[in-house]
């Protein structure tokens, strides 16, 4: 039997709706109340599944500029979303797995992953 990761992992696989009802039902069911009550211009996400919820949202007509922060150094379709505006890859291989998860280069901006500069010092 395949594993979900197994099959998310496959580029030219979309995200099964039902995954995604999911992951929205389960974790993110009350996005869309706070969104209207920040109304915000912009939304950075830092998990997949905050990007999903988010992605199935504007699906649904709610207007709002989304940005994925890619904190993985491996891409799975969860975090390959098409309503995404921008996204900042943590690396050359991240941007070119979304590439093949059939997101557009021009979309994806490598920034490599946000550390604090004294994080290695301690």
């Amino acid at each position: 039997m395949e594993k979900i990761y197994d099959h998310l992992s496959k580029p030219n696989h979309t995200t099964p709706n039902w995954l995604q009802s999911l992951i929205y039902q389960l974790l993110h069911r009350n996005l869309d109340k706070v969104l209207k009550q920040i109304n915000p211009d912009i939304v950075i996400c830092t998990h997949p599944f905050s990007s999903s919820s988010l992605s199935r949202l504007k699906r649904r007509g709610y207007r709002v500029r989304l940005c994925t922060v890619i904190t993985d150094f491996h891409v799975h379709q969860v975090w390959a979303q098409p309503e995404v505006d921008i996204y900042m890859a943590s690396n050359e291989e991240v941007l070119r797995q979304l590439v093949l998860f059939g997101i557009s280069e021009q979309k994806i901006v490598v920034t490599g992953i946000p550390v604090k500069s004294d994080f290695g010092k301690s």
